[in-house]
């Protein structure tokens, strides 16, 4: 997207227009190598292993539609997302919604990523929605419902997402969250969304 640009850090302040530029996503990052790096507590972390001891599971969804009033439930479980109101686009949509643009494609290169989390009931409370175009995945929505963020579904939904994506048929390169500088304060690395984009 030519919207996507490059700015200088020494043009960045707090004062200065909000900018997108990409937060991507390699495959090497999250490796075997990397993990065995890391410490016992962040490995614990990164790979959702707090919600995994509470019986929490993650898996592929097969279409968003087939799961739209869970989902309809996790938007609506919080006021508010990353200090902001929840988005009109999410707020004001039917929880029969029909997810239309997630149809199923046989282009492996163009086939549509999604995950979701699912408690110990059998209830979804965590979703990842992914667009895809060749070697590019795209995070379209994410999403999980506040009375489970404290067991850490969303880093079990990420660490699914990610072997999902690399155990599809034709393996994306990159993974792409929307802008990097993003929130209330883009430019600072440790407030919200920021600060998971980071992590």
């Amino acid at each position: 997207h030519s919207e996507y640009l490059f700015l200088n850090p020494r043009d960045l302040t707090e004062t200065a227009p909000r900018i997108l530029l990409s937060a991507i996503l390699e495959w090497e990052l999250v490796d075997d190598a990397y993990l065995e790096g890391a410490s016992r507590k962040r490995r614990y972390q990164l790979e959702g292993r707090k919600a995994k001891n509470k019986g929490y599971v993650s898996r592929e969804l097969d279409h968003p539609r087939n799961h739209a009033q869970d989902i309809s439930d996790i938007i609506a479980s919080s006021q508010l997302r990353q200090g902001r109101a929840i988005a009109p686009m999410f707020q004001d949509r039917p929880a029969d919604h029909a997810f239309e643009n997630y149809d199923r494609c046989e282009d492996p290169n163009y086939r549509d990523i999604c995950s979701g989390v699912f408690d110990p009931q059998g209830q979804l409370v965590a979703y990842l929605l992914g667009k895809r175009v060749g070697d590019h995945v795209q995070y379209d929505e994410i999403m999980g419902h506040a009375e489970h963020l404290e067991n850490d579904v969303m880093y079990m939904l990420h660490y699914q997402y990610i072997q999902q994506c690399i155990n599809e048929e034709s393996v994306p390169t990159c993974l792409n969250y929307g802008p990097w500088y993003s929130g209330q304060q883009p430019y600072s690395p440790t407030s919200g969304l920021n600060f998971w984009k980071r992590r």
